[in-house]
């Protein structure tokens, strides 16, 4: 072989093994909803949109029972933010102002998915009343929920709704 055979020859090597890292790397790196398998994305849908029905569900009467109960399925600075939430503002005003809101999950879009942590999209239906208002009022709801394995449960690390 002359020296340009040799030299065609490594960089003919040098780029397969580059297309082969490359591939590993997407697959592994920037695929890694590919990981999981579908019951995974079936369960983190389901906590999503349990939760984010749970944040927003509740009644004057029990109101900090259902709050509590809400975080429960919530991680991190999330949970204690939710808590402060919750006890100066979500349970005074939801007893004084007699409110009540009942969410409904309309649909639900898994952004990504891997081992330990998951968003998706939730979309909901919120349907109000208070002693001001006793007609009930309906509006969409649209929350990015981000989740965080715990264990073995997948729990709410961030809320943020639209």
């Amino acid at each position: 072989m002359n020296g340009r055979t040799k030299l065609t020859a490594a960089l003919a090597v040098v780029s397969v093994a580059l297309a082969v890292l490359a591939g590993g790397l997407y697959l592994t790196r920037y695929r890694a909803d590919a990981r999981v398998d579908d019951t995974v994305r079936a369960e983190v849908r389901q906590v999503a949109g349990d939760g984010a029905a749970a944040l927003l569900t509740y009644t004057p009467e029990t109101v900090a029972a259902d709050m509590y109960a809400a975080q429960q399925r919530l991680t991190g600075s999330f949970r204690d933010y939710y808590g402060r939430l919750t006890d100066t503002v979500i349970v005074p005003a939801a007893r004084d102002k007699k409110i009540a809101a009942h969410s409904t999950v309309t649909g639900t879009g898994l952004t990504s998915v891997d081992a330990d942590s998951a968003v998706v999209l939730v979309f909901l239906t919120q349907e109000t009343t208070s002693a001001a208002q006793p007609q009930r009022a309906s509006a969409t709801v649209g929350a990015r929920v981000e989740l965080q394995k715990v264990g073995d449960d997948w729990l709410i690390s961030n809320f943020d709704a639209s």
